[in-house]
């Protein structure tokens, strides 16, 4: 078991150590052009829709050198290390950043947050921090069966919410924050209409044309069609604003 350099990720027998992932990498290719499907490629397929809320998948974990940062862009959370990595297959546009899944192993049950993407990671696979993995399993075994399902976070506070740095009047990107169900959608007051903004996979909202209000509403719903209104600050780069409200 070793922590790759780069990813941080734990690679229990990789092609790296074996000196072939050169090798493999010039074999897909060939088949590619060839148009041809490995077995593994078939094992390995994705369903072609996602899973619900709530449902449990068997699927697997491994470990890394988690910070609480990641592909979600969430602020790294030294204090809250309670986190995972999911599958890129599931990942669905940032669709589950800040989702929070009950995971289970041999030791027991633990609740962990979404805040990252294992790019190598096949569906049902959830790459978590070392302070979870050894929540529910033995660390020495580096990779293991695991049950999980997304749950309703436990938080108590009010969700907040961040314009990203270059955020303006002309150019708008909101991140959700603290929120106890998956965002769905996020939609934006213009004129007398509402209209839907564009998740990234950074996991904000962009909306890119002028915002008119100095004050825009925007609705935000939750996986569960639960909803709530805020109006929130002109647009300015790199701003935190507290909310008054929860899913």
């Amino acid at each position: 078991m070793i922590l790759d350099s780069e990813t941080k990720r734990a690679e229990p027998l990789s092609l790296s150590q074996l000196g072939l992932r050169q090798a493999s990498f010039v074999l897909a290719v060939a088949l590619s052009v060839f148009g041809c499907k490995s077995a593994q490629e078939e094992k390995t397929a994705a369903p072609e829709t996602n899973q619900a809320f709530g449902e449990t998948i068997a699927g697997l974990a491994t470990y890394y050198d988690a910070t609480g940062g990641g592909q979600c862009s969430f602020p790294e959370s030294p204090d809250d290390l309670m986190v995972a990595a999911l599958n890129t297959p599931q990942f669905d546009t940032a669709a589950w950043c800040g989702a929070c899944a009950e995971i289970e192993g041999s030791k027991g049950k633990a609740i962990v947050r979404i805040v990252d993407r294992c790019p190598e990671c096949e569906y049902g696979h959830l790459d978590l921090s070392q302070q979870a993995f050894a929540a529910v399993d033995d660390m020495s075994k580096g990779r293991i069966p695991l049950k999980w399902k997304f749950v309703s976070c436990d938080i108590s506070t009010n969700m907040s919410f961040h314009y990203k740095d270059g955020t303006s009047q002309w150019w708008v990107a909101l991140q959700v924050r603290n929120h106890r169900l998956p965002v769905k959608k996020v939609e934006l007051k213009v004129g007398d209409s509402w209209v839907e903004v564009q998740r990234r996979i950074y996991n904000y909202f962009v909306y890119e044309s002028q915002v008119a209000d100095a004050n825009p509403n925007f609705r935000v719903h939750a996986v569960d069609d639960s909803m709530v209104e805020v109006t929130l600050p002109t647009p300015a780069s790199d701003q935190v604003i507290a909310g008054s409200s929860q899913f």
